[in-house]
């Protein structure tokens, strides 16, 4: 797809005090934060229009029921914590995202999607010890569906983890989580269509 950022700021730029515009520049940012020259003054504006919306859905919790359904259900304060923590992932500030991400997850432990991607800025960024990273990616593929997008990520790391550390298990182990990364992978391509050398 195309975003077409001179049509959104002019679509920001109707009303800019109103929520939808606050959703417009947190867009904005996640598909352009990476422009340079203008990439870290759209993120810095949507951090600010993030937070803004979280104090408020605090002040009015029945936005977040599901029943109301407001915006499709994204508009709650676990779903702007998750997209905050990208954006301070995208300026390199891993420190705040882990932040991000934990609030989300005191929100809703059940947030897999939060849960995923702290464990793999953990894993990746060497923040955690063995232990804590096997236990959150062993609690990932518990909790996702069998066909979740995320699973051959996951499934990689616990092999990875099994490997470097044998307290967490045998090679065999090792070798069971990374026949189920290739059926996952496998998986995930007749759902959503195969990928690019490149994407893998």
């Amino acid at each position: 797809y195309i975003l077409d950022g001179e049509l959104l700021g002019k679509l920001i730029h109707q009303d800019p005090n109103t929520f939808g515009a606050d959703i417009l520049h947190i867009i904005l940012a996640l598909h352009l934060g990476s422009v340079q020259g203008r990439g870290q003054e759209l993120i810095a504006i949507a951090l600010v229009r993030i937070d803004r919306l979280v104090a408020y859905l605090e002040e009015h919790p029945e936005i977040e029921d599901p029943d109301n359904i407001i915006m499709g259900g994204c508009l709650t304060r676990k779903a702007l914590l998750y997209q905050k923590s990208s954006l301070h992932m995208g300026l390199g500030n891993y420190k705040k995202a882990m932040k991000d991400l934990t609030q989300a997850l005191e929100i809703d432990e059940f947030y897999t999607q939060a849960r995923e991607s702290r464990a793999c800025v953990w894993a990746g960024r060497n923040l955690k010890d063995d232990e804590t990273i096997y236990a959150e990616f062993r609690r990932i593929v518990r909790e996702n569906h069998v066909d979740n997008r995320g699973n051959e990520v996951a499934y990689a790391f616990l092999a990875m983890a099994v490997l470097g550390n044998s307290s967490l298990g045998t090679f065999k182990d090792a070798k069971a989580w990374y026949d189920k990364m290739l059926k996952a992978s496998k998986r995930r391509d007749e759902i959503y269509g195969r990928r690019r050398q490149d994407e893998l």
